[in-house]
C-alpha cells in the first residue's frame, strides 16, 4: 500500500471518531491556507490549539542577520531583546559561517580551542516554566576528551543558584553520558537523571537539544525536568526524550531561575588539552511547550526529524506561522504539527506538499 493512501486513511479515522470540543485532549489541523514557501505567513486552522498568551516566542533567532566574525552581544534576535554573553576567557559568541547545518549560512560559535571555558549568548529573565530547543554541534580539537560539556546552563535570582543545566561526563568512559543537575541551598535531595546519549556518540554531529522545566515550589516534587535529543543524521534517526523528570524537585528556596545560558561550559582544567569548537543555530526560547513543528513522517511517533516553526499569533481554532524548513531540502514531503501546553501533537501531520492527501472538509465536532 503507498505511503498516500495509507496517509488518507489515518486521516478518515482521525477526522471520524468523535469527540466533545470540552473535553478535546489533542490539536486537529483541518486546513492550511497561504504559500507553502520558507519564510511566508500561513494559517493553520483546526481545533484544541489551546492557549499561548502571546503568539511570537520570547526569543527565536537563526542566526542568518550576522556578519562572520562580529561579536553576536548587543544584536537583535529576529524575535527578542538583544542578546548579552558571558565568557571568562578573551573570546565571546561569534557569527561564523563555517560548520554551518544545510540551509544555513550563519551559525553561533563558541571557541573553546582559543577562549575560555564558559563562551555563552545570556538571556536573562525570570520564569517559573520554560521550553527551549537549539541545535548544537561539538567538534573536539583534542586528543583529550573534555570531563564536563554544559550545552546549556542557568543561573539563579542571586547570581547563582537555583542552578540548573545538562552536562556530559568525559567522552570514552562510564560517566560521558547526558545527565542533569538541579542545585539550591540547602542541597536539592533529589536523583540525578541519567540518560543514553554518549559525547562521544554525538561528536562533530549536529543534534538538536529540546528542554522543557517547570519550577518547583521549594522542596516538593512538583517540578519538571525534560530534555529530549533529536540525531536525524544519525546512522538510526531518533528522537529520544532522554532526561524524564515528571515529578521533579528543582529547588529548596524560594530563590527563582533568572539567567539563561547557551553554548555553554567546556572544562579544560582536567585534562588540561581539552579543546572544542562548538556552534549552535535555530534557538528557540518561550515559556510554553506551546508551538509549531513540522516533521519528516505523516506520524508523530514516527517522525525522527522535526523542525520548529515560528508562531505569530495563537488562538484556539487558528495558529499563524512563518515556515521555517530548517535543514530539510523542502518543504514537500513534510507534516505539520500543533503541539500544546501540555506537549500533546496532532498524531497525524498535516501534509504540506501539494499533491499529498488532504483530510476531509467535513469534520464535525460533536
Amino acid at each position: 500500500m503507498s505511503l498516500k493512501k495509507i496517509v488518507s486513511i489515518l486521516f478518515f479515522i482521525a477526522s471520524t471518531v468523535p469527540f466533545h470540543l470540552s473535553a478535546l485532549a489533542q490539536p486537529v489541523i483541518t486546513g492550511v491556507s497561504g504559500s507553502l514557501s520558507h519564510g511566508t505567513a500561513v494559517t493553520i486552522s483546526g481545533l484544541g490549539f489551546g492557549s499561548k498568551t502571546a503568539g511570537p516566542p520570547i526569543i527565536w533567532d537563526d542566526f542568518e542577520k550576522g556578519i562572520q566574525g562580529g561579536a553576536i552581544k548587543g544584536n537583535l534576535p529576529v524575535i527578542g531583546p538583544a542578546w548579552d554573553d558571558y565568557f571568562n576567557g578573551t573570546i565571546g559568541p561569534k557569527y561564523s559561517n563555517v560548520g554551518v547545518r544545510p540551509n544555513s549560512t550563519v551559525s553561533s560559535f563558541h571557541d573553546f580551542l582559543n577562549g575560555g571555558s564558559n563562551i555563552s549568548l545570556e538571556y536573562s529573565g525570570q520564569h517559573s516554566s520554560v521550553y527551549f530547543t537549539f541545535w548544537w554541534k561539538m567538534q573536539k580539537q583534542s586528543t583529550s576528551w573534555s570531563r564536563n560539556i554544559k550545552p546549556w546552563l542557568e543561573y539563579g535570582s542571586d547570581g547563582l543558584l537555583p542552578m540548573t543545566y545538562a552536562g556530559l561526563g568525559m567522552g570514552g568512559t562510564a560517566d560521558s553520558k547526558l545527565r542533569s543537575s538541579v542545585q539550591d541551598n540547602p542541597t536539592i535531595n533529589i536523583p540525578t537523571l541519567w540518560g543514553s546519549t554518549r559525547i562521544e556518540d554525538i561528536e562533530n554531529e549536529w543534534v538538536r537539544f529540546e528542554v522543557y522545566l517547570v519550577q518547583s515550589t521549594p522542596n516538593v516534587p512538583d517540578g519538571k525536568y525534560k530534555m529530549w535529543v533529536h540525531r536525524p543524521s544519525s546512522p538510526v534517526p531518533s528522537i529520544l526524550l532522554d532526561l524524564n523528570g515528571d515529578a521533579y524537585i528543582t529547588r529548596t528556596t524560594t530563590k527563582t531561575w533568572r539567567q539563561w545560558h547557551f553554548g555553554s561550559y567546556f572544562a579544560k582544567d582536567n585534562p588540561t588539552d581539552a579543546r572544542a569548537l562548538v556552534y549552535i543555530d535555530d534557538l528557540y526560547f518561550d515559556t510554553t511547550q506551546a508551538r509549531v513543528e513540522i516533521g519528516n513522517a505523516p506520524i508523530w511517533t514516527a517522525v525522527t526529524h522535526r523542525e520548529i516553526q515560528v508562531p505569530t499569533s495563537w488562538a484556539d481554532t487558528s495558529v499563524q506561522v512563518t515556515l521555517n524548513k530548517g535543514s530539510f531540502g523542502s518543504l514537500n514531503d513534510t507534516y505539520l504539527y500543533i503541539v500544546n501546553a501540555d506537549g500533546t501533537a496532532n498524531p497525524v501531520g498535516f501534509p504540506l506538499c501539494q499533491d499529498c492527501p488532504q483530510p476531509p472538509k467535513n469534520l464535525q465536532v460533536q
